[in-house]
């Protein structure tokens, strides 16, 4: 009898069983597109699609690449959303976004975002024009249910934890995905600039969080961010030659990015990411590379180009050229004028570039204004409450509102109540948080300040150790050295016209070690020997008479050097008398064994032949176990094991550093910082004392400082100390005068090399303290502009809820899933560490789940191991072991365990009973998720990222109901609370279990008839209760309010710098934007993640 109609058609999804033992019980299904229809017989041909190059997924799920079926044996069903698809009319990668309507003919329509041209475009495509995989069905749960689809409740106990914290990933703003699969400690002022950054097009954004607040950490998610919304970019990374190594290590190890180091002209053309050197921009190669076409272009120590006139103008042309620039700068300074409207100018060129000076100084004074209001209000904040400042506020508010004639601004004053529990304090600071969010002169400048994290930062302290030189008396003669270096730089500043460098280079040398000075002489001997004229800095000509000069200080360096040598083997007898030390590396050697037993310390010298004749001395005394170091000449490999072994051993006590400073890696776990010497540089230095100063460490940064008495180098380090305060504090807020600062210091060593360097130090600290002054008024402006707190308190609980005990609950349900799937793991290291191994795979399992493994070259290649991958979901240990893998967000194993457990129908319908509860209770749990529905925001072609807009209306976690069959008032949390995936599996009894029996029982006890009307009445009870909820956890009137205010400031703060004109098509678009979100947070997707009929019983 031929099939008169069917509401399948061809190229329609569906949902197709693909049992191989229970045909009549069928829970495996695939996913397939009709390719043919048979009316007559009632049949349907359907084709599964595999990913690309894993056609062997066919053979190992016994799954056939077109396989024909009865008609009533298939089932329409949509395709899941945030699925990557192939378009078939251009065989092209895309993402398929949102579910968006049934066409008149029952396909199904999809957003849709692919490439063309570079650009991300969204359009509408029909659901045959779309190749989608076998394991992206989007089974229907009620459907599931009503056919007695009962799977195992193990999956939906474990899968009610994965899939709550996939939907707060996909739920939280754009971005934290990638930040909390980043080897960093998570932080809201990090995801607030994440988020302004990514939400914008084109990306162009200045980070200028002041010293040691993550610039790098932010870049990089940025940067990832960019890729996983725009796809691949050609990026450019431009960093001082110091850094580079340094960017590229934390972009491997952090984020598994992978740049490559510029080294000939070769690498342009097959690498989309290189880093070149800022020192290298104004060279014939340097033009070739920014002449180039780039995506992003991202430039670290940006301020660095304020002293480098043709190195900054050639940024300049390359920004005008580039869609997305991140550069990242030490916090400018409004008070200097011409610094800050350089700096604008190359963020943005068009706005900055040709405005006068008179101009920006105009606008900046306007700040100045609100910058003072705002700084007093804030500084006395704390004593609001106990002065009862509420009149004086309101004053000084109403008066700021008048000034700007802004009404938003007036309505939130007017609102200030002083005879509220609060005296008004909460509508104080909206009002401050207002004006400083947005009243920037530059809103795409963000500055961060460290006083916001004070509690999350560690205390520097520093022991100064200060030893008096010795003499040709003592046969030491270190003094003599000193004294005929001086002389000789002397002689050369005579003769030069600045040699304020090269001084600096030879003290440097010497107040390290015999060994760094003998080395930097032969090197200049060399040069006169062979006549070669110098072409760099340090380095001067080279003068007729130096070669005497050179003379003298070999002969007393040499018998320095040999002097020290000798102390070393006498080492036994000077440690029971240490008085008669005389040596710096020697006396440094005392102090180790005097003051630490366990301690771990990282050794800095500014000179690689220091460290490794320290580093000798050290093996001899604490054996090679004990040591490792990290200086210039050693390989790739070497150095990463040195890291290794100094992160993971605890007998591993020493790492030695030359300059490298250990190139950005984190020893966070040392207890100490040892300085041999002391760089010329406040840059270097806060470099080396930033690799333990850094957030989340809770024990104190402490500094051991080896210096001379009564010479240069005890000058250099009251300017460190008096002047900067760097070893008690970093540079927070006057780094970007480090340039200034260092002139003075060679323009001192030139002017007079003995005696200059200590008379500039009063004037260097009447001028710091001044900024200090006008930077402290600027961070309370800046410390003013705070998160929404209802995003804050959103992005603290979802912190929270993936730092619970360092993620142990998500790992075990984690694991477990993965066993379950067939990805079998063991534990090491005390249970800190994952280990997955070929052997423990049960590829029958993996049929059974359509359990698709993660590709493991990546894995392998950073893990450096071939067989095995060990790794850790415990944020501390991941931060702290370079070694290790990091099982988080982005990382294949993570990735290929939660997309299973989301993409998997047997989690989501399940009946169950659990035995010795402690109440009778029987009915139906449901689990909802809710999301912004994004069609409104895609039907006007905007990006997706966008959505981060509307973040912080929305709840992150699911929502349950439980309905019960009975009359009774149990709540649902006490229902709930027995849904453990660690509860014994002998309480636990399987009612839809196929095979003895269990499922034939549950049938005739809740008939299809019956089963249908109990379920169907649960599930609008279910469904009523959930749409009530939404009420009043979706916050409609605080979003209408809140989108309202964003538009009016920005107009009002546009009007009051004289800009508004320039911006209206931008307004519009914006409001166009707000207006599509309101819809969508109005309309939500509410999506029915899984139900479970539940039987608690006492007995």
């Amino acid at each position: 009898m031929p099939l008169a109609n069917t509401d399948i058609k061809l190229g329609m999804y569906v949902r197709c069983p693909i049992e191989d033992e229970y045909t009549n019980e069928p829970r495996r299904f695939a996913l397939g597109q009709v390719i043919e229809i048979n009316v007559f017989y009632g049949e349907v041909k359907v084709r599964f699609y595999v990913p690309e190059k894993k056609s062997d997924l066919y053979e190992i799920y016994n799954l056939p690449p077109v396989e024909k079926y009865l008609i009533e044996q298939v089932k329409k069903v949509r395709i899941l959303p945030n699925t990557d698809v192939l378009l078939k009319s251009s065989d092209k990668n895309a993402r398929l976004i949102s579910f968006s309507h049934t066409d008149e003919n029952g396909f199904h329509h999809y957003y849709i975002q692919h490439k063309v041209n570079g650009k991300n475009v969204i359009r509408l495509e029909s659901e045959a024009e779309i190749i989608a995989f076998f394991t992206r069905g989007d089974s229907d749960v009620k459907d599931q249910i009503l056919s007695y689809e009962l799977h195992n409740p193990n999956w939906y106990l474990h899968r009610q934890v994965v899939a709550d914290s996939i939907h707060s990933l996909k739920n939280a703003t754009f971005g934290f995905e990638t930040l909390i699969g980043s080897r960093v400690f998570l932080l809201p002022h990090q995801v607030d600039t994440i988020v302004r950054a990514i939400t914008n097009t084109p990306c162009r954004y200045m980070l200028a969080d002041e010293v040691g607040l993550g610039k790098t950490i932010e870049a990089s998610v940025i940067m990832k961010g960019l890729q996983k919304r725009l796809g691949s970019l050609r990026i450019l990374l431009v960093v001082p030659q110091s850094l580079v190594y340094q960017w590229r290590n934390e972009l491997s190890y952090k984020f598994w990015t992978d740049f490559s180091v510029y080294k000939t002209e070769d690498c342009l053309e097959s690498e989309k990411a290189i880093i070149f050197p800022l020192e290298k921009l104004n060279t014939a190669q340097g033009r070739k590379v920014l002449s180039l076409h780039w995506d992003l272009c991202l430039i670290d120590e940006t301020h660095r180009l304020l002293r480098r006139e043709e190195e900054y103008k050639q940024i300049f042309m390359l920004s005008k050229r580039v869609e997305h620039i991140l550069l990242l700068s030490a916090t400018p300074i409004q008070s200097r004028h011409e610094e800050f409207l350089k700096l604008a100018a190359l963020l943005d060129p068009q706005k900055y570039g040709e405005m006068s000076k008179e101009r920006f100084k105009f606008l900046l004074e306007k700040q100045d204004y609100l910058r003072k209001k705002v700084y007093r209000m804030m500084r006395d904040l704390p004593d609001y409450i106990e002065d009862e400042l509420a009149e004086e506020y309101v004053e000084e508010l109403e008066e700021i509102a008048d000034r700007l004639a802004d009404p938003i601004l007036h309505g939130i004053v007017n609102q200030i109540n002083p005879d509220s529990e609060d005296q008004g304090l909460d509508q104080v600071k909206l009002a401050l948080a207002y004006i400083a969010e947005h009243y920037q002169i530059e809103r795409k400048i963000i500055r961060h300040r460290r006083k916001e994290l004070s509690d999350k930062l560690p205390k520097r302290v520093f022991d100064f150790m200060s030893y008096e030189m010795r003499g040709g008396d003592e046969n030491f003669y270190e003094v003599e050295v000193y004294d005929s270096l001086l002389e000789y730089l002397h002689y050369i500043n005579q003769q030069v016209i600045n040699g304020g460098d090269y001084a600096k280079y030879f003290l440097s040398a010497m107040f390290s070690s015999p060994y760094a000075l003998l080395n930097v002489i032969q090197n200049r001997e060399k040069m006169i020997e062979s006549k070669c004229v110098p072409i760099s800095s340090p380095f001067v000509p080279i003068q007729d008479g130096e070669r005497e000069y050179l003379q003298t200080i070999r002969f007393y360096a040499e018998r320095w050097h040999r002097a020290t040598e000798q102390e070393f083997t006498q080492i036994n007898r000077l440690y029971d008398d240490p008085d008669l030390i005389k040596g710096r590396l020697m006396k440094a050697i005392d102090y180790i064994s005097a003051y630490t037993v366990d301690e771990k310390l990282v050794i800095f010298s500014s000179w690689t032949e220091t460290i490794r004749a320290f580093e000798k001395i050290l093996k001899e005394q604490y054996g090679s176990n004990a040591v490792v170091s990290f200086y210039d000449g050693k390989s790739d490999q070497e150095l990463q094991e040195a890291v290794d072994r100094f992160q993971r051993e605890a007998t591993c006590r020493f790492m030695l550093c030359d300059s490298l400073g250990g190139e950005g890696r984190n020893f966070q776990m040392a207890d100490q910082i040892l300085h041999l010497d002391l760089p010329w540089s406040p840059t270097d230095l806060e470099q080396r004392i930033g690799r333990l100063d850094r957030i989340g460490r809770e024990k104190e940064v402490r500094s051991i400082v080896f210096c001379t008495e009564q010479t240069l180098e005890h000058d250099l380090f009251n300017i460190w100390d008096q002047g900067l305060h760097i070893f008690r504090e970093s540079l927070s807020g006057v780094e970007i005068a480090i340039g200034e600062i260092q002139e003075e210091i060679v323009q001192a060593l030139y002017k007079d090399v003995r005696y200059e360097l200590r008379n500039i130090l009063p004037k260097m600290q009447k001028q710091l303290d001044k900024m200090r002054a006008v930077v402290e008024e600027e961070r309370y402006f800046d410390m003013a502009r705070q998160l929404d707190k209802h995003v804050q308190e959103q992005l603290m609980r979802l912190i929270q809820k993936f730092e619970r005990e360092n993620g142990q609950q998500l790992a075990e349900t984690m694991l477990e899933w993965s066993s379950m799937t067939g990805l079998g793991s063991s534990s090491a290291e005390k249970g800190k560490v994952v280990v997955f191994r070929p052997e423990q795979t049960s590829i029958n399992s993996m049929k059974k789940t359509l359990f698709i493994p993660p590709d493991l070259i990546e894995a392998r290649r950073r893990a450096k191991r071939t067989g095995e991958v060990r790794g850790t979901f415990n944020r501390s240990i991941a931060v702290n072991r370079e070694d290790l893998i990091f099982y988080a967000p982005g990382d294949p194993f993570f990735e290929a365990i939660v997309n299973n457990a989301y993409e998997m129908d047997s989690g989501r319908s399940t009946a169950f009973t659990i035995c010795r509860a402690e109440l009778n209770w029987e009915g139906f749990i449901f689990t909802w998720s809710v999301a912004l529905n994004p069609n409104y925001l895609l039907a006007l072609k905007e990006p997706l990222e966008s959505i981060a807009l509307a973040q912080g209306y929305l709840p992150l976690e699911h929502i349950y109901t439980t309905e019960s069959l009975q009359e009774d008032d149990v709540d649902d949390q006490t229902v709930l609370s027995w849904l453990n995936p660690h509860i014994s599996k002998s309480r636990i009894v399987h009612l839809g279990k196929r095979g003895n029996g269990s499922i034939t029982c549950f049938k005739k006890q809740y008939p299809p008839e019956y089963w249908k009307s109990i379920f169907e009445q649960a599930y609008e009870q279910s469904e009523q209760k959930v749409y009530e909820r939404l009420k009043n956890e979706i916050d409609l009137k605080r979003a209408t309010n809140d989108f309202q205010t964003m538009l009016s400031a920005q107009k009002a703060a546009l009007i009051y710098y004289g800009s508004h004109e320039k911006h209206s098509q931008s307004e519009s678009r914006m409001r166009r934007m707000y207006e599509a979100l309101l819809q969508g947070l109005k309309d939500p997707i509410v999506r029915l993640e899984s139900v479970a009929f539940v039987r608690l019983v006492i007995e």
